[in-house]
């Protein structure tokens, strides 16, 4: 029996039959739970992971943006950040493990961690079928599984007919703080602010696509 469903299903029952004997309890922790949630939102969003600062970064710029290329699918709308501008949102996520693995795909290939992603990313520009004018992450240096350092040295040493296309525009928030990840597994730092990298296309030399 699935564990999750059954769980859900024992929670609404045991909640049903008690809520009424327990108003009073209910109403305390439904309210401490919304508190905390909003707690944990607000944190994320204005200090963890700050996503939203490289939209709002490009639309300050006040010049058209063809096409971008990140990992916070879900962390921004970028629909709503560039409604009306007929921006391209190339989304580093691609189909589900489940949907891989019925396309013939290998188990290490369907898993398509981030590594995988940025292999595509660059597959895709070598072949001519992408090129888009932003690429955006968060370079975290302990995400072993993520590997993002990996992608920052992907877009350093791309060439395209003997010429760098991408170049590092802005970064957002501090390298450096990532170096000291150690000292928050120590419990010697608070936690710090997931640095955010904005690499732009020459647009000089290429044309995004």
């Amino acid at each position: 029996m699935p564990i999750l469903p059954f769980a859900a299903l024992i929670t609404g029952e045991h909640i049903a039959h008690n809520v009424q004997n327990f108003q009073r309890l209910y109403r305390y922790v439904l309210r401490l739970y919304v508190f905390v949630n909003i707690l944990v939102l607000g944190f994320l969003h204005f200090y963890h992971k700050r996503a939203w600062e490289v939209p709002n970064y490009l639309i300050s710029k006040g010049q058209p943006v063809h096409s971008i290329w990140t990992f916070n699918k879900y962390d921004v709308p970028y629909a709503s950040w560039f409604h009306g501008h007929d921006t391209k949102l190339y989304p580093a996520t691609g189909p589900p493990k489940f949907a891989r693995k019925k396309m013939g795909h290998p188990l290490p290939l369907a898993s398509h961690g981030c590594i995988l992603n940025a292999a595509e990313l660059l597959g895709e520009i070598l072949e001519g079928t992408m090129l888009p004018q932003y690429v955006t992450f968060q370079h975290v240096y302990h995400d072993l599984d993520c590997g993002m350092a990996a992608v920052k040295h992907m877009l350093d040493e791309l060439e395209l007919d003997g010429v760098k296309p991408y170049h590092l525009e802005k970064t957002f928030g501090d390298l450096q703080a990532e170096l000291k990840f150690d000292l928050l597994l120590e419990g010697k730092m608070p936690v710090i602010y997931q640095p955010i990298l904005l690499y732009a296309l020459d647009t000089d030399k290429f044309t995004p696509i």
